[in-house]
């Protein structure tokens, strides 16, 4: 009798771990889709203003631009500041490799010296990870 409540015990819980491994996996794979497709999304946002504001002259669109890439720089250097001590994708620095490069050839300052700071140290972190 024990032998088999034991039986049902492992299978119910091999079953119940199964049960929770797909929900999981299922779940995480829509999540997944989700932030991809609003990624999408607002990448085309950005892209349609942008295009916007270049077709009718405005001069403040490359400005919004330029403000846009160091925070998008400052963020990804964060997150090799979070991941310090782990692998870093190989994605974010080539990413940051490609802004540093742009960046040299086109300087820029943005109106927030905690943000052109935040910009310094990623692309210090990218020099570090050339060592």
């Amino acid at each position: 009798m024990k032998i088999r409540t034991g039986l049902f015990l492992v299978l119910a819980f091999a079953t119940g771990f199964a049960s929770a491994a797909f929900w999981f996996t299922s779940h995480s794979d829509e999540v997944q889709h989700r932030l991809e497709v609003r990624s999408l999304q607002d990448m085309a946002d950005l892209t349609k203003r942008s295009l916007e504001g270049i077709r009718s002259g405005n001069t403040n669109t490359a400005q919004s631009l330029e403000n846009q890439y160091d925070v998008t720089i400052a963020l990804l250097g964060k997150d090799l500041v979070e991941r310090q001590g782990k692998k870093w994708d190989q994605g974010v620095l080539t990413t940051l490799e490609l802004a540093r490069d742009y960046r040299r050839k086109f300087p820029w300052k943005s109106a927030s010296p905690d943000i052109d700071q935040q910009v310094t140290e990623a692309f210090s972190l990218l020099d570090q990870s050339k060592k």
